[in-house]
């Protein structure tokens, strides 16, 4: 058996710049990822459509809203090529509230717990990010089956949930929580849930009932959710814990969890994603158009992570 000591003094092993760099290397030609930064002819557009959007969430920050809108114009466009403008808009939208909340948390804990009592009696909700998400999921109501947004309210309600919890600070010490308590507190906080969620829009499948649709995807909604979550844990782990000091993330949680070294997670974990990804693309043969929109989401996803400026990849030394 191996000593608690000796797992801290792996857990504690650093990731090099280096290491980190063949990783990333190794999912760029896994996807086949185009790293080039030429800019999408919607990308003006759509980001003038929601930047009053951004600047009322940050409070006329305009540094700060133009950020925001650019993520999350980013977002929208790498995740869903073949969705409809307003969803495009509305997806860009929802994302904008979601990062802002992960900047803002710590000064609306107070109304994070309550926006589900404010959102199930329509009142409004007092800080922007907030009311951005009850916004947001209102208008998508005619673009979806009564099931996805039923699943797309609970999910965002979760998540919120979740994030205001986490930002606690409580720590989950790893002899004290279950096995896969780390990947299951990873699909609460990180709203992977709804962006999977988001795939199945009705102008996407018109000849053929939306329910079958939303059933054939939740049959593989635990991978996909994994899948989105575990793209950002792997490759936003550069920005975080390689030139960043983080710590409390999955792939620590993980590594200690499962007593390997951070290095060691990042690559099994990888492994687990891909194989992931190819039994979705699999059971997913039977509609090709719903494998399309997935395939394209998770290379969206992926790509997104090498050319945002938000996750520092263009740090990290790539073949051409």
């Amino acid at each position: 058996m191996t000593s608690s000591s000796s797992i801290d003094q792996l857990v504690d092993q650093p990731v090099s710049h280096d290491e980190f760099a063949q990783l990333a290397q190794r999912w760029r030609d896994y996807f086949e990822i185009d790293i080039s930064t030429n800019p999408d002819p919607d990308f003006t557009k759509l980001k003038e459509t929601i930047m009053p959007d951004c600047l009322s969430i940050t409070h006329d920050n305009t540094a700060l809203a133009d950020r925001h809108a650019t993520f999350a114009t980013n977002c929208a466009l790498a995740f869903y090529p073949l969705h409809s403008w307003d969803l495009k808009i509305l997806t860009a939208l929802y994302t904008a509230a979601f990062i802002s909340l992960d900047d803002q948390i710590l000064d609306m804990r107070h109304d994070v717990q309550l926006f589900r009592t404010r959102l199930l009696r329509g009142e409004p909700q007092p800080q922007g990010p907030l009311a951005l998400f009850a916004k947001t999921l209102t208008r998508m109501e005619p673009h979806y089956g009564t099931f996805t947004m039923d699943l797309l309210v609970a999910s965002t309600v979760e998540s919120i949930a979740s994030q205001g919890l986490e930002s606690s600070g409580h720590v989950y010490h790893p002899d004290r929580i279950s096995d896969d308590f780390p990947r299951y507190f990873r699909w609460m906080t990180g709203f992977a849930q709804p962006y999977g969620l988001f795939l199945p829009a009705r102008h996407l499948f018109p000849a053929e009932p939306i329910a079958t649709i939303e059933a054939l995807m939740l049959g593989v909604m635990p991978e996909m959710a994994q899948l989105a979550n575990g793209i950002n844990d792997v490759l936003s782990f550069y920005k975080e814990s390689v030139v960043g000091t983080e710590r409390a993330d999955f792939i620590y949680m993980g590594a200690a969890k499962r007593g390997v070294s951070p290095l060691a997670m990042l690559e099994d974990f990888s492994r687990e994603l891909f194989t992931s990804y190819e039994a979705v693309m699999g059971r997913l043969e039977v509609n090709l158009q719903l494998r399309e929109v997935f395939c394209r989401w998770i290379k969206g996803e992926t790509r997104l992570h090498y050319i945002d400026p938000r996750y520092r990849l263009k740090e990290v030394d790539l073949s051409d």
